[in-house]
């Protein structure tokens, strides 16, 4: 049984997946939960679980990939609806470092990385 959506990397063969660039991660493609709209000739897609999918895309995140990328910290973030300011001060850093994450600049060390994974783990899988 297949997941309802995949990342890059992963079999993506069905010709009706559609890709999901607004979450700001690149590879996203969803199999179903999409609602696809025609409105003068222009194509409009809908999510029916907006919320839902991303706490699904965050747990793959957290509990399959080796090392979080720029992206991947900021949708983290955003999924949990911090600022930088609030993750930074969860993690014991400066929202200038959660910043310099995001954009790449610095790597996010190992430690800070765990406790981002455990923080979201701990606000949307374990209440599950």
């Amino acid at each position: 049984m297949r997941e309802d959506f995949c990342l890059t990397g992963e079999d993506v063969t069905d010709s009706e997946q559609y890709e999901y660039r607004s979450c700001g991660l690149d590879g996203v493609f969803l199999f179903n939960g999409v609602d696809r709209h025609t409105y003068d000739g222009d194509e409009y897609v809908s999510i029916k679980d907006i919320d839902g999918l991303h706490i699904a895309i965050g747990k793959h995140l957290v509990l399959n990939r080796k090392a979080l990328a720029p992206k991947e910290i900021k949708f983290l973030r955003k999924t949990m609806e911090m600022t930088q300011s609030e993750l930074a001060e969860e993690l014991g850093k400066t929202s200038q470092s959660v910043a310099q994450w995001e954009k790449g600049e610095v790597s996010i060390p190992g430690s800070a990385e765990k406790l981002l994974r455990a923080l979201f783990y701990a606000r949307h899988i374990i209440s599950e």
